[in-house]
């Protein structure tokens, strides 16, 4: 065979990093598209791959870069404003549904759910049914953000239409909610987030940034998904981390050393200093011998009751720090300086 079939260009196309930041980063997870597509040997796949790179490098590029799709309620009910932006030479700019009709752009791109009004009038307006199917099937690659803090009837047309075309996304953002919204919408998101978690492809949930949502999701479906190898990366996950599925995390991690970063944890209560030893984590928090000192003699509380915990691998470091009085924390992975 001396060529390579267009089904398989189109597959390697795909899995180019879709943000320009990607192509120039000193280091590469191993287990990202990117470095997927540098470990190609076969001379048949790295031709493809080269060819569309020289397009690209003579301005000659036959794909366009769809950067992020934000959906605003429109002028009535299953009606939609949507702003369209693409990145397709690293500058981001307005396209239009023309562009998408006549152009050929990678499956790339984030999809917004905005409330209140457009940021401009001339922003395209078509019914929510078609921005799915022209909009947020083809263009939700990255992942969906829910920003939608009001308008009810909009966040349940927007979750029926999710249920409807059983999309599933790599990231989910709810970090713009709040529990006066969610109170309105609880069965149909509760439904989504169940049906994501489920399908197990989830690698970023971001939560909502503020205390106080009541999430009404079993605990054990929330436990699921932190057990799950794929899950990268969470913020104010709404339940605690379980000393069983961190002790998971930690396996993985050794056995991989991938990327993770899961900010404002709350840890489990059994999870302690011997059990992080046995893990293999060495402590780390300053003047550690000092403080355990001044905890001793009763002083605890002018000292932080923070801890610090780290494990190595060859190019990569994991953290963990917890406050052993309310036991919030995060863990994070660093690349090590190379020598």
């Amino acid at each position: 065979m001396d060529s390579v079939p267009f089904a398989f260009c189109l597959s390697v196309v795909h899995n180019l990093p879709a943000y320009a930041s990607d192509l120039y980063r000193r280091y590469v997870q191993s287990d990202s598209n990117l470095g997927n597509l540098l470990r190609l040997t076969s001379p048949i796949w790295r031709e493809a791959v080269l060819s569309l790179s020289k397009d690209e490098n003579d301005d000659k590029a036959k794909y366009r870069v769809m950067s992020y799709i934000t959906i605003y309620p429109g002028e009535e009910r299953g009606m939609c404003f949507c702003e369209i932006r693409e990145d397709t030479l690293g500058f981001s700019k307005n396209a239009t549904m023309k562009d998408i009709e006549s152009s050929r752009f990678l499956r790339s791109g984030d999809i917004w759910f905005v409330d209140g009004p457009p940021r401009r009038e001339e922003f395209e307006h078509i019914t929510l049914e078609e921005a799915f199917i022209q909009l947020v099937i083809p263009f939700s690659a990255h992942g969906v953000d829910f920003r939608i803090r009001e308008d009810q009837f909009f966040f349940i047309d927007v979750l029926s239409n999710l249920h409807k075309h059983q999309l599933v996304f790599p990231t989910v953002d709810l970090q713009y909610q709040s529990s006066e919204i969610y109170g309105k919408v609880e069965t149909e998101l509760n439904n989504f987030l169940t049906f994501q978690i489920e399908q197990g492809y989830l690698k970023n949930v971001y939560a909502p940034n503020r205390p106080g949502i009541p999430f009404s999701i079993p605990n054990e479906v929330f436990q699921k998904l932190l057990r799950q190898p794929q899950l990268k990366a969470t913020t104010d996950f709404p339940t605690t981390f379980s000393k069983e599925a961190f002790e998971d995390l930690v396996a993985r991690w050794k056995n991989s050393s991938t990327n993770c970063d899961h900010e404002s944890l709350m840890f489990d209560d059994n999870l302690d200093h011997e059990d992080l030893r046995r893990m293999g984590f060495k402590e780390v928090t300053r003047h550690k011998k000092l403080c355990r000192f001044i905890r001793t003699v009763g002083l605890g509380s002018l000292i932080s009751s923070y801890r610090w915990y780290r494990m190595d691998s060859r190019k990569y470091r994991l953290s963990v720090v917890f406050s052993t009085v309310t036991r919030k924390g995060h863990i994070r992975t660093y690349i090590n300086k190379q020598p």
